[in-house]
């Protein structure tokens, strides 16, 4: 009688084990934690603006700056908007963005010391930069990175 009591007892003890850790992982979830990363994201193709002249095939993101004619994108209009599409692939679905930065090259053409704005547009809705940007003052080509 004492080995089956023993039994019962083990096998209870075992089972109220098992409800525990089964009623804990109901009460405290478990949570997944990943490091920060951070991604580059290039234009691949035309967005909602395209007041400006040239596109997204003319801007060159994978090589050198040259601010050239044929690796730009140009106005002379005021207030007038180009907006580019990114490739959102590499963010894991379910991932949670704390923070964009923007990087442009700029140079002055014709006219030196023109203004711009940078901006984000999501779900339909544009948010700009708090400041005007001033385009660098030669027109040779010369790039100035303005951003991270």
């Amino acid at each position: 009688m004492s080995i089956l009591n023993s039994s019962l007892t083990s096998g209870r003890a075992f089972a109220a084990a098992i409800l525990l850790v089964v009623l804990l992982s109901a009460i405290v979830p478990i949570h997944t934690v990943s490091a920060a990363t951070t991604a580059t994201l290039t234009p691949n193709g035309q967005g909602f603006y395209t007041a400006w002249s040239g596109d997204n095939t003319d801007v060159d993101e994978t090589s050198s700056q040259d601010c050239g004619s044929s690796d730009s994108v140009i106005t002379g209009t005021a207030n007038a908007r180009e907006s580019f599409t990114l490739n959102l692939s590499s963010i894991p679905n379910g991932a949670t963005i704390t923070s964009v930065s923007i990087t442009t090259w700029d140079r002055g053409d014709s006219a030196s010391g023109g203004t711009y704005k940078t901006f984000t547009r999501l779900n339909g809705t544009d948010l700009d930069a708090a400041a005007n940007l001033t385009t660098s003052t030669a027109s040779s080509g010369t790039c100035t990175q303005r951003g991270p």
